[in-house]
Protein backbone atom coordinates (compact mmCIF):
# COMPACT_ATOMS: atom_id res chain seq x y z
CA UNK A 1 0.00 0.00 0.00
CA UNK A 2 2.58 2.85 1.23
CA UNK A 3 6.39 3.28 0.15
CA UNK A 4 9.05 5.44 2.17
CA UNK A 5 12.44 6.54 1.33
CA UNK A 6 15.47 5.70 3.65
CA UNK A 7 18.55 7.45 2.73
CA UNK A 8 21.99 7.60 4.28
CA UNK A 9 25.78 8.91 4.52
CA UNK A 10 28.65 7.40 3.18
CA UNK A 11 28.40 4.50 0.58
CA UNK A 12 30.71 1.43 1.13
CA UNK A 13 30.43 -1.85 -0.57
CA UNK A 14 27.20 -2.50 0.66
CA UNK A 15 24.08 -2.26 2.66
CA UNK A 16 21.30 -4.45 4.65
CA UNK A 17 18.12 -2.79 4.97
CA UNK A 18 16.00 -4.05 8.24
CA UNK A 19 12.55 -3.04 9.69
CA UNK A 20 10.29 -3.96 12.10
CA UNK A 21 7.11 -2.52 13.06
CA UNK A 22 4.93 -1.27 16.91
CA UNK A 23 4.03 -4.87 17.41
CA UNK A 24 7.33 -6.80 16.62
CA UNK A 25 10.39 -7.40 18.60
CA UNK A 26 12.63 -8.90 16.00
CA UNK A 27 14.22 -7.04 13.15
CA UNK A 28 13.02 -8.48 9.24
CA UNK A 29 15.89 -8.13 6.68
CA UNK A 30 13.93 -6.49 3.52
CA UNK A 31 17.20 -6.58 0.82
CA UNK A 32 18.22 -10.12 -0.44
CA UNK A 33 21.54 -8.73 -2.48
CA UNK A 34 23.21 -6.25 -0.44
CA UNK A 35 22.04 -2.27 -1.78
CA UNK A 36 25.25 -0.55 -3.65
CA UNK A 37 23.70 2.69 -2.60
CA UNK A 38 22.27 5.13 0.22
CA UNK A 39 18.71 4.74 -1.53
CA UNK A 40 16.33 2.07 -0.92
CA UNK A 41 12.01 2.07 -1.42
CA UNK A 42 10.20 -0.10 1.48
CA UNK A 43 7.45 -1.58 -0.25
CA UNK A 44 4.46 -3.56 1.52
CA UNK A 45 3.44 -1.45 4.30
CA UNK A 46 0.35 -1.67 6.00
CA UNK A 47 -1.42 1.74 6.78
CA UNK A 48 -2.14 2.84 10.26
CA UNK A 49 1.45 0.71 11.66
CA UNK A 50 4.18 2.42 13.29
CA UNK A 51 7.36 0.93 11.79
CA UNK A 52 11.94 1.98 12.69
CA UNK A 53 14.24 0.82 9.98
CA UNK A 54 17.86 0.36 10.38
CA UNK A 55 21.19 0.26 8.07
CA UNK A 56 24.24 -2.43 8.10
CA UNK A 57 27.01 -1.84 6.04
CA UNK A 58 28.85 -5.02 4.59
CA UNK A 59 32.21 -4.99 3.32
CA UNK A 60 34.43 -8.04 2.03
CA UNK A 61 35.37 -8.69 6.44
CA UNK A 62 31.41 -9.15 6.99
CA UNK A 63 28.23 -6.92 8.40
CA UNK A 64 29.01 -4.42 10.91
CA UNK A 65 26.89 -3.32 13.84
CA UNK A 66 24.08 -1.75 12.90
CA UNK A 67 23.09 1.96 12.49
CA UNK A 68 20.88 3.63 15.00
CA UNK A 69 17.00 3.00 14.36
CA UNK A 70 15.08 5.71 12.39
CA UNK A 71 12.57 7.77 14.58
CA UNK A 72 9.26 5.43 14.89
CA UNK A 73 6.81 6.75 11.43
CA UNK A 74 2.72 5.93 10.22
CA UNK A 75 2.51 4.26 7.12
CA UNK A 76 -0.18 6.89 5.73
CA UNK A 77 -1.40 8.36 2.38
CA UNK A 78 0.76 11.94 2.28
CA UNK A 79 -2.73 14.08 2.86
CA UNK A 80 -5.52 14.03 5.26
CA UNK A 81 -8.91 14.19 5.63
CA UNK A 82 -10.27 18.33 5.82
CA UNK A 83 -10.88 19.72 9.58
CA UNK A 84 -14.51 21.14 10.01
CA UNK A 85 -15.56 24.21 8.61
CA UNK A 86 -16.33 27.11 10.59
CA UNK A 87 -20.15 27.36 11.58
CA UNK A 88 -22.67 28.51 9.27
CA UNK A 89 -23.90 31.91 9.92
CA UNK A 90 -27.35 33.33 8.72
CA UNK A 91 -27.37 36.28 6.30
CA UNK A 92 -31.27 36.12 5.41
CA UNK A 93 -33.60 34.40 6.46
CA UNK A 94 -37.22 34.03 4.98
CA UNK A 95 -40.57 32.51 5.70
CA UNK A 96 -39.92 30.16 2.97
CA UNK A 97 -36.03 30.22 3.18
CA UNK A 98 -32.57 30.18 4.71
CA UNK A 99 -29.37 31.42 3.35
CA UNK A 100 -26.32 30.73 5.52
CA UNK A 101 -22.22 31.21 4.54
CA UNK A 102 -19.05 30.30 6.28
CA UNK A 103 -15.40 29.96 6.22
CA UNK A 104 -13.24 27.33 4.64
CA UNK A 105 -11.50 24.49 6.88
CA UNK A 106 -8.07 25.64 8.78
CA UNK A 107 -6.06 22.55 7.93
CA UNK A 108 -7.15 21.08 4.00
CA UNK A 109 -5.45 17.87 5.05
CA UNK A 110 -2.64 18.34 2.33
CA UNK A 111 -4.99 18.82 -0.86
CA UNK A 112 -7.46 21.33 -2.18
CA UNK A 113 -10.94 21.46 -1.21
CA UNK A 114 -12.93 20.27 -4.18
CA UNK A 115 -16.23 21.16 -2.33
CA UNK A 116 -19.13 21.18 0.00
CA UNK A 117 -21.90 19.07 0.93
CA UNK A 118 -24.66 20.87 2.97
CA UNK A 119 -26.50 18.63 4.90
CA UNK A 120 -29.85 19.11 6.75
CA UNK A 121 -31.92 17.44 9.74
CA UNK A 122 -35.77 17.83 9.58
CA UNK A 123 -37.58 18.68 12.25
CA UNK A 124 -38.08 15.56 14.71
CA UNK A 125 -35.67 13.27 12.64
CA UNK A 126 -32.20 12.19 14.37
CA UNK A 127 -30.74 11.47 10.52
CA UNK A 128 -28.94 14.34 8.41
CA UNK A 129 -29.61 14.27 4.52
CA UNK A 130 -27.83 16.00 2.10
CA UNK A 131 -29.40 18.41 0.18
CA UNK A 132 -26.70 19.76 -2.82
CA UNK A 133 -22.77 19.79 -3.12
CA UNK A 134 -21.69 23.37 -3.74
CA UNK A 135 -18.06 24.68 -5.12
CA UNK A 136 -18.90 28.28 -3.03
CA UNK A 137 -18.91 29.27 0.91
CA UNK A 138 -22.77 30.21 0.54
CA UNK A 139 -26.00 28.32 0.11
CA UNK A 140 -29.88 29.22 0.15
CA UNK A 141 -31.96 26.62 1.48
CA UNK A 142 -35.27 26.84 -0.05
CA UNK A 143 -38.72 25.27 0.18
CA UNK A 144 -39.13 25.88 4.18
CA UNK A 145 -41.72 25.78 6.28
CA UNK A 146 -42.54 28.47 8.46
CA UNK A 147 -42.06 28.11 12.52
CA UNK A 148 -40.61 24.66 11.60
CA UNK A 149 -37.24 24.30 13.67
CA UNK A 150 -34.24 22.89 10.93
CA UNK A 151 -30.65 22.24 11.49
CA UNK A 152 -28.22 22.39 8.95
CA UNK A 153 -24.17 21.39 9.04
CA UNK A 154 -21.71 21.51 6.04
CA UNK A 155 -19.16 18.49 5.04
CA UNK A 156 -15.60 19.39 3.28
CA UNK A 157 -15.40 17.08 0.32
CA UNK A 158 -11.46 16.50 -1.41
CA UNK A 159 -9.04 13.89 -2.41
CA UNK A 160 -9.34 12.36 1.07
CA UNK A 161 -12.79 12.34 1.04
CA UNK A 162 -15.24 13.53 4.05
CA UNK A 163 -14.14 15.56 6.49
CA UNK A 164 -14.99 16.77 9.28
CA UNK A 165 -18.43 18.27 9.27
CA UNK A 166 -18.99 21.72 10.83
CA UNK A 167 -21.23 22.81 14.24
CA UNK A 168 -24.99 22.62 13.85
CA UNK A 169 -26.84 25.73 12.58
CA UNK A 170 -30.33 26.16 13.82
CA UNK A 171 -33.43 27.89 11.32
CA UNK A 172 -36.47 28.77 12.08
CA UNK A 173 -38.00 30.32 8.83
CA UNK A 174 -39.92 33.10 10.03
CA UNK A 175 -40.97 36.53 7.98
CA UNK A 176 -37.91 39.38 7.54
CA UNK A 177 -39.30 40.94 10.78
CA UNK A 178 -39.20 39.91 14.25
CA UNK A 179 -40.60 40.92 17.53
CA UNK A 180 -37.97 42.96 19.04
CA UNK A 181 -35.85 41.51 21.75
CA UNK A 182 -35.80 41.99 25.70
CA UNK A 183 -35.19 45.38 26.82
CA UNK A 184 -32.10 46.01 29.92
CA UNK A 185 -33.08 45.18 33.39
CA UNK A 186 -35.32 48.24 34.90
CA UNK A 187 -32.96 49.90 37.58
CA UNK A 188 -35.23 51.19 40.37
CA UNK A 189 -33.98 55.11 41.84
CA UNK A 190 -35.55 58.08 43.97
CA UNK A 191 -38.08 55.79 46.35
CA UNK A 192 -40.18 57.31 48.08
CA UNK A 193 -43.38 56.58 50.10
CA UNK A 194 -45.14 56.52 47.35
CA UNK A 195 -43.21 56.52 44.13
CA UNK A 196 -40.09 54.96 42.29
CA UNK A 197 -38.34 56.19 39.05
CA UNK A 198 -37.63 53.49 36.79
CA UNK A 199 -34.96 53.11 34.01
CA UNK A 200 -33.89 50.65 31.13
CA UNK A 201 -31.72 50.67 28.10
CA UNK A 202 -33.58 49.62 24.57
CA UNK A 203 -33.28 45.84 23.50
CA UNK A 204 -30.58 44.84 21.56
CA UNK A 205 -32.36 43.35 18.41
CA UNK A 206 -35.94 45.64 17.13
CA UNK A 207 -36.46 42.74 15.02
CA UNK A 208 -35.90 44.05 12.17
CA UNK A 209 -38.86 46.58 12.46
CA UNK A 210 -38.69 49.85 14.37
CA UNK A 211 -39.87 49.76 18.10
CA UNK A 212 -43.33 51.98 18.61
CA UNK A 213 -44.83 52.68 21.72
CA UNK A 214 -43.36 53.88 24.70
CA UNK A 215 -44.77 51.77 27.57
CA UNK A 216 -43.91 48.42 25.92
CA UNK A 217 -41.57 46.73 23.33
CA UNK A 218 -43.55 46.23 20.40
CA UNK A 219 -43.19 46.52 16.45
CA UNK A 220 -44.95 45.23 13.27
CA UNK A 221 -44.65 42.03 14.77
CA UNK A 222 -45.58 42.20 18.24
CA UNK A 223 -44.41 42.74 21.92
CA UNK A 224 -41.12 41.25 22.25
CA UNK A 225 -40.00 39.02 25.72
CA UNK A 226 -40.28 41.31 28.77
CA UNK A 227 -36.50 41.94 30.90
CA UNK A 228 -35.66 40.40 33.77
CA UNK A 229 -36.99 41.45 36.62
CA UNK A 230 -35.50 44.59 38.84
CA UNK A 231 -34.72 44.36 42.10
CA UNK A 232 -37.34 44.01 44.44
CA UNK A 233 -38.37 47.47 46.39
CA UNK A 234 -40.42 48.48 49.21
CA UNK A 235 -41.92 51.87 48.82
CA UNK A 236 -40.89 53.35 51.81
CA UNK A 237 -38.91 57.00 53.00
CA UNK A 238 -35.52 57.48 51.55
CA UNK A 239 -33.83 56.39 55.02
CA UNK A 240 -33.78 53.07 56.11
CA UNK A 241 -33.42 51.29 59.56
CA UNK A 242 -29.99 51.70 61.25
CA UNK A 243 -27.57 48.61 61.76
CA UNK A 244 -26.64 46.41 64.98
CA UNK A 245 -25.01 48.24 67.62
CA UNK A 246 -21.97 46.56 68.86
CA UNK A 247 -21.79 43.64 71.16
CA UNK A 248 -22.72 44.55 74.31
CA UNK A 249 -20.10 44.66 77.37
CA UNK A 250 -20.97 43.65 81.20
CA UNK A 251 -19.19 46.14 83.14
CA UNK A 252 -20.35 45.55 86.21
CA UNK A 253 -22.13 42.41 88.09
CA UNK A 254 -23.99 42.46 91.51
CA UNK A 255 -26.51 40.18 93.35
CA UNK A 256 -29.52 42.31 91.48
CA UNK A 257 -28.21 44.40 88.73
CA UNK A 258 -25.91 44.45 85.71
CA UNK A 259 -24.47 46.85 83.74
CA UNK A 260 -23.95 46.59 79.87
CA UNK A 261 -22.54 49.10 77.95
CA UNK A 262 -22.43 49.17 73.89
CA UNK A 263 -21.11 51.38 70.82
CA UNK A 264 -23.18 52.68 68.52
CA UNK A 265 -24.33 50.99 64.97
CA UNK A 266 -21.82 51.52 61.86
CA UNK A 267 -24.60 52.96 59.87
CA UNK A 268 -27.77 54.65 61.60
CA UNK A 269 -29.74 54.11 58.10
CA UNK A 270 -29.80 57.88 57.06
CA UNK A 271 -31.82 58.86 60.13
CA UNK A 272 -31.05 59.90 63.63
CA UNK A 273 -31.14 57.15 66.21
CA UNK A 274 -34.20 58.12 68.30
CA UNK A 275 -33.55 55.27 70.90
CA UNK A 276 -32.22 51.92 72.12
CA UNK A 277 -34.08 48.93 73.43
CA UNK A 278 -32.15 46.74 76.01
CA UNK A 279 -33.55 42.79 75.76
CA UNK A 280 -32.72 39.88 78.16
CA UNK A 281 -33.37 36.22 77.57
CA UNK A 282 -32.53 33.54 80.76
CA UNK A 283 -30.78 30.50 80.19
CA UNK A 284 -32.42 27.47 78.87
CA UNK A 285 -34.89 30.41 77.73
CA UNK A 286 -36.34 30.73 73.96
CA UNK A 287 -37.68 34.12 73.90
CA UNK A 288 -35.97 37.56 74.24
CA UNK A 289 -37.59 40.33 76.62
CA UNK A 290 -37.52 43.54 77.25
CA UNK A 291 -35.20 44.36 80.22
CA UNK A 292 -36.71 47.39 80.71
CA UNK A 293 -39.76 49.70 79.43
CA UNK A 294 -37.58 52.99 79.69
CA UNK A 295 -36.56 54.56 76.51
CA UNK A 296 -32.55 54.66 76.18
CA UNK A 297 -30.79 57.22 74.84
CA UNK A 298 -27.15 56.00 75.90
CA UNK A 299 -24.68 53.31 75.25
CA UNK A 300 -24.78 52.27 79.02
CA UNK A 301 -27.59 50.95 80.97
CA UNK A 302 -27.88 49.25 84.31
CA UNK A 303 -30.86 46.88 85.06
CA UNK A 304 -31.80 45.69 88.18
CA UNK A 305 -34.43 44.12 90.13
CA UNK A 306 -32.36 40.67 88.68
CA UNK A 307 -33.05 37.19 90.54
CA UNK A 308 -29.58 36.54 92.38
CA UNK A 309 -28.15 33.50 91.15
CA UNK A 310 -29.99 33.11 87.65
CA UNK A 311 -28.64 33.23 84.37
CA UNK A 312 -29.07 36.11 81.79
CA UNK A 313 -27.77 37.21 78.49
CA UNK A 314 -28.67 40.29 76.45
CA UNK A 315 -28.57 42.32 73.24
CA UNK A 316 -29.44 45.91 72.21
CA UNK A 317 -31.54 46.97 68.68
CA UNK A 318 -31.32 50.44 67.64
CA UNK A 319 -34.07 52.15 66.59
CA UNK A 320 -34.68 55.32 64.10
CA UNK A 321 -37.80 56.54 62.10
CA UNK A 322 -37.89 53.83 59.55
CA UNK A 323 -37.92 51.19 62.89
CA UNK A 324 -36.13 48.97 64.62
CA UNK A 325 -32.71 47.54 62.88
CA UNK A 326 -31.27 44.08 63.38
CA UNK A 327 -30.18 43.01 67.23
CA UNK A 328 -26.31 43.11 68.44
CA UNK A 329 -24.67 40.05 69.13
CA UNK A 330 -25.84 38.19 72.52
CA UNK A 331 -23.37 39.43 75.68
CA UNK A 332 -23.52 35.34 76.19
CA UNK A 333 -24.47 34.16 79.49
CA UNK A 334 -23.62 36.04 82.93
CA UNK A 335 -24.72 35.14 86.71
CA UNK A 336 -26.31 37.69 88.61
CA UNK A 337 -24.65 37.44 91.70
CA UNK A 338 -21.78 39.58 94.07
CA UNK A 339 -18.06 39.50 92.36
CA UNK A 340 -16.93 37.41 95.79
CA UNK A 341 -18.61 35.36 98.45
CA UNK A 342 -17.78 32.73 101.05
CA UNK A 343 -15.76 29.99 100.10
CA UNK A 344 -16.76 26.33 99.85
CA UNK A 345 -15.70 23.85 102.90
CA UNK A 346 -12.51 22.43 103.38
CA UNK A 347 -11.56 19.05 102.75
CA UNK A 348 -12.38 16.93 105.41
CA UNK A 349 -10.12 16.53 108.71
CA UNK A 350 -7.35 13.61 108.69
CA UNK A 351 -6.61 12.11 112.31
CA UNK A 352 -3.13 11.31 113.12
CA UNK A 353 -0.23 11.39 115.75
CA UNK A 354 -2.86 10.51 118.34
CA UNK A 355 -2.06 10.44 121.70
CA UNK A 356 -3.96 9.82 125.30
CA UNK A 357 -4.36 13.53 125.25
CA UNK A 358 -4.26 14.89 121.64
CA UNK A 359 -4.55 14.83 118.15
CA UNK A 360 -3.04 16.22 115.00
CA UNK A 361 -5.65 17.14 112.18
CA UNK A 362 -4.77 18.33 108.46
CA UNK A 363 -7.48 19.46 106.03
CA UNK A 364 -7.25 19.95 102.38
CA UNK A 365 -8.31 24.19 101.32
CA UNK A 366 -11.38 24.39 99.74
CA UNK A 367 -12.12 24.35 95.54
CA UNK A 368 -12.77 27.61 95.37
CA UNK A 369 -12.18 31.00 97.93
CA UNK A 370 -15.56 33.11 96.75
CA UNK A 371 -13.41 34.85 94.76
CA UNK A 372 -10.76 36.85 97.74
CA UNK A 373 -7.88 34.94 99.23
CA UNK A 374 -8.54 32.90 102.35
CA UNK A 375 -7.80 34.51 105.85
CA UNK A 376 -7.46 31.97 107.89
CA UNK A 377 -8.98 28.54 109.63
CA UNK A 378 -11.09 28.04 112.67
CA UNK A 379 -11.32 24.63 114.22
CA UNK A 380 -14.19 23.42 116.23
CA UNK A 381 -15.18 20.33 118.61
CA UNK A 382 -18.11 18.37 119.95
CA UNK A 383 -18.27 15.94 122.23
CA UNK A 384 -19.32 12.55 121.76
CA UNK A 385 -23.48 13.82 123.28
CA UNK A 386 -23.19 17.04 121.87
CA UNK A 387 -24.67 18.35 118.67
CA UNK A 388 -22.94 21.53 119.25
CA UNK A 389 -19.52 22.60 117.94
CA UNK A 390 -17.20 24.91 120.03
CA UNK A 391 -14.05 26.71 118.73
CA UNK A 392 -10.82 25.50 119.83
CA UNK A 393 -9.10 28.13 118.53
CA UNK A 394 -8.95 31.72 119.57
CA UNK A 395 -7.62 33.44 116.14
CA UNK A 396 -7.69 31.84 112.77
CA UNK A 397 -4.50 30.24 111.69
CA UNK A 398 -3.58 29.90 108.27
CA UNK A 399 -1.63 26.60 107.59
CA UNK A 400 -4.08 23.77 106.51
CA UNK A 401 -3.14 21.62 110.14
CA UNK A 402 -3.65 21.93 113.59
CA UNK A 403 -2.52 20.00 116.82
CA UNK A 404 -5.10 19.65 119.19
CA UNK A 405 -4.40 19.55 122.89
CA UNK A 406 -5.76 18.86 126.70
CA UNK A 407 -7.97 15.43 125.00
CA UNK A 408 -9.52 13.12 127.94
CA UNK A 409 -8.68 9.68 127.74
CA UNK A 410 -12.23 8.49 126.17
CA UNK A 411 -12.76 11.25 124.53
CA UNK A 412 -14.91 10.56 121.02
CA UNK A 413 -13.38 13.22 118.74
CA UNK A 414 -15.91 14.88 116.30
CA UNK A 415 -14.17 17.86 114.14
CA UNK A 416 -14.92 20.39 111.25
CA UNK A 417 -12.36 22.57 110.34
CA UNK A 418 -14.10 25.53 108.16
CA UNK A 419 -12.48 28.93 107.20
CA UNK A 420 -12.77 32.77 107.62
CA UNK A 421 -12.55 35.28 104.72
CA UNK A 422 -12.94 38.66 103.98
CA UNK A 423 -16.55 39.52 102.31
CA UNK A 424 -16.09 43.42 102.80
CA UNK A 425 -12.84 45.39 102.05
CA UNK A 426 -14.84 48.61 104.08
CA UNK A 427 -15.80 46.25 106.97
CA UNK A 428 -12.96 43.20 107.87
CA UNK A 429 -15.93 41.23 108.99
CA UNK A 430 -14.98 37.91 109.63
CA UNK A 431 -17.48 34.91 108.57
CA UNK A 432 -17.55 31.59 109.68
CA UNK A 433 -19.16 28.54 107.43
CA UNK A 434 -19.46 25.49 109.60
CA UNK A 435 -18.75 22.52 107.80
CA UNK A 436 -20.77 19.61 108.17
CA UNK A 437 -18.07 16.99 106.87
CA UNK A 438 -16.84 15.20 110.34
CA UNK A 439 -14.93 12.40 111.32
CA UNK A 440 -17.08 10.27 113.99
CA UNK A 441 -16.52 7.39 115.70
CA UNK A 442 -12.62 7.81 116.12
CA UNK A 443 -11.38 7.13 119.51
CA UNK A 444 -8.09 8.82 120.89
CA UNK A 445 -5.92 5.65 120.55
CA UNK A 446 -3.28 4.83 123.00
CA UNK A 447 -0.86 2.16 124.03
CA UNK A 448 -3.00 -0.22 125.66
CA UNK A 449 -6.45 0.45 123.99
CA UNK A 450 -8.06 -3.02 123.25
CA UNK A 451 -8.18 -4.05 119.46
CA UNK A 452 -11.79 -4.32 118.03
CA UNK A 453 -14.12 -4.97 114.77
CA UNK A 454 -17.72 -3.92 113.85
CA UNK A 455 -19.81 -3.82 111.14
CA UNK A 456 -22.65 -1.77 110.86
CA UNK A 457 -25.60 -3.51 108.98
CA UNK A 458 -28.68 -1.46 109.65
CA UNK A 459 -28.45 0.22 106.49
CA UNK A 460 -27.81 -3.00 104.62
CA UNK A 461 -30.50 -5.12 103.24
CA UNK A 462 -29.86 -9.23 103.37
CA UNK A 463 -31.09 -9.15 99.27
CA UNK A 464 -30.72 -6.48 96.33
CA UNK A 465 -32.82 -7.00 93.09
CA UNK A 466 -31.86 -4.74 90.51
CA UNK A 467 -32.18 -4.64 86.69
CA UNK A 468 -29.94 -5.66 84.03
CA UNK A 469 -28.02 -2.68 82.89
CA UNK A 470 -28.14 -0.54 85.47
CA UNK A 471 -25.54 0.28 88.08
CA UNK A 472 -25.91 -1.23 92.16
CA UNK A 473 -23.76 -0.01 95.35
CA UNK A 474 -23.07 -2.33 97.99
CA UNK A 475 -22.02 -0.05 101.50
CA UNK A 476 -20.62 -1.46 104.56
CA UNK A 477 -19.89 0.95 107.14
CA UNK A 478 -17.81 -0.79 110.30
CA UNK A 479 -15.78 0.59 113.41
CA UNK A 480 -12.28 -1.20 113.44
CA UNK A 481 -8.88 -0.30 115.75
CA UNK A 482 -6.66 -0.64 114.18
CA UNK A 483 -7.39 -0.34 110.29
CA UNK A 484 -8.98 -3.54 108.96
CA UNK A 485 -8.21 -5.84 106.42
CA UNK A 486 -11.15 -5.93 104.00
CA UNK A 487 -11.59 -9.12 101.30
CA UNK A 488 -14.67 -9.00 99.19
CA UNK A 489 -16.01 -12.64 97.59
CA UNK A 490 -18.72 -13.99 95.17
CA UNK A 491 -20.00 -16.93 95.44
CA UNK A 492 -16.70 -18.39 97.08
CA UNK A 493 -14.65 -16.75 94.70
CA UNK A 494 -12.15 -13.87 95.55
CA UNK A 495 -13.22 -10.08 93.70
CA UNK A 496 -10.87 -7.63 92.26
CA UNK A 497 -11.70 -3.97 91.83
CA UNK A 498 -12.18 -3.93 88.13
CA UNK A 499 -13.40 -1.00 85.42
CA UNK A 500 -16.56 -2.19 85.96
CA UNK A 501 -17.22 -3.83 89.63
CA UNK A 502 -14.81 -1.20 91.62
CA UNK A 503 -14.08 -2.08 95.27
CA UNK A 504 -13.33 1.49 97.40
CA UNK A 505 -12.64 0.81 101.52
CA UNK A 506 -11.30 3.82 104.06
CA UNK A 507 -11.36 3.74 107.33
CA UNK A 508 -14.65 3.93 107.70
CA UNK A 509 -16.36 1.57 105.69
CA UNK A 510 -16.25 -0.48 102.61
CA UNK A 511 -17.99 -0.30 99.44
CA UNK A 512 -18.72 -2.17 96.00
CA UNK A 513 -19.99 -0.96 92.85
CA UNK A 514 -21.29 -2.49 90.04
CA UNK A 515 -21.75 -0.63 86.82
CA UNK A 516 -24.15 -2.03 83.63
CA UNK A 517 -24.51 -5.49 85.46
CA UNK A 518 -25.22 -8.33 83.67
CA UNK A 519 -27.19 -11.76 84.85
CA UNK A 520 -23.49 -13.09 85.60
CA UNK A 521 -23.04 -10.64 88.46
CA UNK A 522 -26.12 -12.31 90.09
CA UNK A 523 -25.13 -14.28 93.65
CA UNK A 524 -24.02 -14.17 97.07
CA UNK A 525 -21.41 -11.62 98.44
CA UNK A 526 -19.10 -11.91 100.71
CA UNK A 527 -17.59 -9.41 102.68
CA UNK A 528 -14.98 -10.43 105.61
CA UNK A 529 -13.11 -7.05 107.45
CA UNK A 530 -10.61 -8.28 110.04
CA UNK A 531 -7.96 -7.43 112.03
CA UNK A 532 -5.60 -7.93 115.72
CA UNK A 533 -9.24 -7.78 117.50
CA UNK A 534 -10.88 -10.11 115.50
CA UNK A 535 -13.04 -10.68 112.35
CA UNK A 536 -16.67 -9.50 110.86
CA UNK A 537 -18.49 -11.08 107.64
CA UNK A 538 -21.32 -10.13 105.93
CA UNK A 539 -23.27 -11.32 103.45
CA UNK A 540 -26.10 -10.30 100.72
CA UNK A 541 -27.74 -11.78 97.82
CA UNK A 542 -27.55 -9.75 94.71
CA UNK A 543 -30.54 -10.39 92.43
CA UNK A 544 -30.06 -9.11 88.20
CA UNK A 545 -33.77 -8.83 86.48
CA UNK A 546 -33.14 -9.44 83.00
CA UNK A 547 -35.03 -10.30 79.55
CA UNK A 548 -36.40 -14.25 79.75
CA UNK A 549 -34.68 -16.69 77.47
CA UNK A 550 -37.06 -17.73 74.69
CA UNK A 551 -39.70 -20.47 74.84
CA UNK A 552 -38.43 -23.96 74.65
CA UNK A 553 -39.60 -25.83 71.33
CA UNK A 554 -40.10 -27.16 68.94
CA UNK A 555 -44.11 -25.33 69.19
CA UNK A 556 -47.03 -27.92 68.60
CA UNK A 557 -49.96 -27.31 66.46
CA UNK A 558 -53.28 -29.02 67.91
CA UNK A 559 -56.74 -28.91 66.51
CA UNK A 560 -56.28 -27.01 63.80
CA UNK A 561 -59.52 -25.70 62.02
CA UNK A 562 -60.63 -23.43 59.34
CA UNK A 563 -59.88 -19.90 61.15
CA UNK A 564 -58.25 -21.23 64.37
CA UNK A 565 -55.22 -23.32 65.68
CA UNK A 566 -53.93 -24.08 69.03
CA UNK A 567 -50.74 -24.41 69.76
CA UNK A 568 -48.41 -25.05 72.70
CA UNK A 569 -44.28 -24.41 74.00
CA UNK A 570 -42.53 -25.18 76.97
CA UNK A 571 -41.35 -22.07 79.42
CA UNK A 572 -38.00 -20.33 79.12
CA UNK A 573 -34.93 -22.34 80.33
CA UNK A 574 -34.14 -18.87 82.42
CA UNK A 575 -36.93 -16.65 83.60
CA UNK A 576 -34.49 -13.69 83.86
CA UNK A 577 -34.76 -13.23 87.76
CA UNK A 578 -38.74 -12.42 87.90
CA UNK A 579 -41.84 -14.96 87.08
CA UNK A 580 -42.96 -14.80 83.50
CA UNK A 581 -45.97 -12.20 83.59
CA UNK A 582 -47.34 -13.56 79.95
CA UNK A 583 -46.70 -14.42 76.45
CA UNK A 584 -46.73 -12.61 73.14
CA UNK A 585 -47.90 -14.90 69.76
CA UNK A 586 -46.74 -13.54 66.44
CA UNK A 587 -47.95 -15.10 62.81
CA UNK A 588 -46.45 -14.45 59.59
CA UNK A 589 -48.08 -15.21 56.22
Amino acid sequence: MGATNIRWWRSIIGYIIERKDQYSVRWARLNRVPVAGVKFTSSDLKEGLEYQFRVIAENEAGQGKPSEPTRPMVAKEPYEKASAPLSPTLSEITAESATFTWQPPERDGGTAIDEYVIERKEPFSTRWAPLERVKDTSYTAKGLREGSDYEFRVVPVSRAGLGEPSRTTAVTPKPQYDVPGSPGRPQVSDITSSSVTLSWTPPIRDGGSRVTGTSSQKNKAGFGQPSDTSDTVVAKPPYDVPGAPGKPNITSVTRSAITVSWTAPFSDGGSPITHYILEKRESFAVRWVRATNKSIHNTTFVIDGLKENTQFEFRVIAENKAGQGPPSDSTGQVVAKDAFTVPDAPGAPQISNMTSTSVNLTWTPPLTDGGKPIKGYIVEKSDRYSSRFTPITRFPIRDCNFTVHDLSRTTNISSASSQRTKLDPVNPALVQLFVNLQIHGVTSEVRGDKPSTKLDLSRVRDTIVVKAGTTFHIDIPFKATPLPSVDWSKDGTHLESTTRVKIETTEFGTVLTAKNCVKADEGVYSVRVRNAGGEATAKIRVVIEDKPYPPEGPIEVLDVGTTDATIRWRSPLKHGGSDITHYCVEKRT
